[in-house]
């Protein structure tokens, strides 16, 4: 494989990160949410996510394991850092990212596998976890439910999970977190009772390197959450069970094992 591979997306052509990385270099944590380039990828606005807002909004409401004050505390965490584009999703909640709702719902169905597999004192790995967003949520939601980690274990790019580290450490969540370059990580020691999340980033890599990920990651993880859009199948090295939704329009499968 070339360098440039990791920065590759399964899409091909122009569709990779790139950009996405480029920004993330010098961007600033408390205004990066404005940035044309970055939400493109990570944020996502405009009216096909207010939709993916409003019906991930629903879903929370119909897993009933948080109640809405909870739900506000929670968008607000996410908001208050990085100066989000923020739409009126619901009459039940003040304007907020629809990205932040994201967070809480993919965050909730976490903690509902985890409590169902009546996991505790683990290493929770997240591959390709964007800016941390979804990192600080379930950090709060690992609280909510007394659920223990031993380590929060963030890989990605090398830019990438140093501006992780900046947003996270805004919020002072860095104290259990790992935050490990996709260039360095095939050298770390993974606990076998660790937990994987990834949301999109491991089924949007190009075949190589996804499937590097499952020799020298997926073996260690007994648990997770790997939300797919791969328009080429599923090719996850898991017996995995699909979680349905009513989510409109929205890419991929939620495949949980």
């Amino acid at each position: 494989m070339g360098e440039n591979d990791k920065y590759n997306t399964c899409f091909g052509g122009d569709i990779t990160y790139t950009s996405f990385v480029g920004y993330l270099q010098d961007a600033n944590v408390f205004n990066f949410k404005q940035n044309d380039a970055f939400n493109e990828i990570t944020e996502h606005i405009g009216d096909l996510q207010i939709q993916h807002g409003k019906d991930m909004y629903k879903e929370i409401c119909n897993l009933q394991m948080i109640d809405t004050k909870t739900i506000l505390r929670l968008i607000q965490m996410n908001d208050t850092i990085g100066n989000p584009i923020k739409y009126k999703i619901h009459d039940d909640l003040f304007e907020c990212s629809p990205n932040s709702i994201k967070y809480i719902y993919y965050g909730l169905l976490n903690i509902k596998c985890i409590l169902h597999n009546q996991l505790n004192s683990f290493d929770f790995i997240e591959i390709g976890g964007g800016y941390g967003g979804q990192c600080i949520i379930l950090m709060e939601l690992f609280k909510i439910f007394n659920i223990h980690i031993n380590k929060y274990i963030l890989i990605d790019l090398k830019e990438v999970v140093g501006f992780q580290e900046k947003y996270i450490t805004a919020h002072n969540l860095q104290e259990k977190c790992v935050f490990l370059p996709y260039e360095e990580y095939i050298h770390y020691h993974f606990s076998d009772n660790s937990y994987l999340l990834s949301s999109y980033a491991l089924s949007e890599l190009i075949t190589p390197i996804r499937h590097e990920y499952y020799n020298n990651v997926l073996k260690y993880t007994q648990h997770g959450l790997v939300i797919w859009n791969n328009p080429n199948g599923i090719d996850l090295n898991k017996s995995y069970i699909e979680i349905s939704h009513s989510c409109h329009n929205i890419v991929g499968s939620f495949l949980q094992f």
